[in-house]
């Protein structure tokens, strides 16, 4: 049997969670275990509330143009970068996840879904404005993985544009550092 990248295994990986319980997987409550339309609702909502959050916190305005969410599972932030930017692409690695996502934002004509696949994402060069990504690159399995993630961000931004992306980080023992 061929040996898989860490990329190929993060996938398989995200395969399964597309698979079995993806609102959890996504947004961590035990509300989102096989929600019903309430909660998947609120799961919708909790991504324009982390859309507003990073408005307020980078300063960030309407603009015409691309917005890219990295790793973006169901959709979630994609669906609220509507209020950011004229065009959104979701990336994720997950085969399964962007069927799901396909299917759950098929009515939004301003987004398309597209797969991560080993050393390039398919996005051109300097072509957008933004980027989001939370909770995505501690996911990765090696630093390698979150290293080459920042550099795709710099590669399809444009001059000017801006990357807004977290990384929590641990010491020993649970110490948030």
């Amino acid at each position: 049997m061929p040996k898989l990248s860490r990329r190929e295994v993060d996938a398989a990986a995200r395969d399964v969670f597309a698979r079995h319980e993806p609102y959890y997987h996504i947004l961590s409550h035990p509300s989102m275990l096989s929600p019903g339309p309430d909660q998947q609702a609120d799961f919708w909502a909790s991504g324009e509330r982390d859309i507003a959050s990073l408005r307020a916190f980078a300063g960030l305005g309407f603009e015409e143009g691309t917005g890219v969410d990295l790793g973006c599972g169901l959709g979630r932030l994609t669906r609220a970068l509507r209020r950011l930017t004229s065009h959104q692409i979701g990336l994720d690695i997950s085969a399964e996840m962007l069927s799901q996502v396909r299917e759950a934002n098929r009515s939004f004509s301003s987004m398309e879904f597209r797969q991560i696949c080993e050393d390039y994402w398919p996005v051109e060069t300097g072509s957008c404005i933004l980027i989001v990504s939370l909770y995505v690159l501690q996911h990765m399995s090696s630093l390698e993985l979150m290293e080459h993630s920042v550099r795709e961000m710099g590669r399809i931004l444009r001059p000017g544009g801006r990357a807004v992306f977290n990384v929590p980080t641990m010491r020993w023992r649970g110490q948030v550092i």
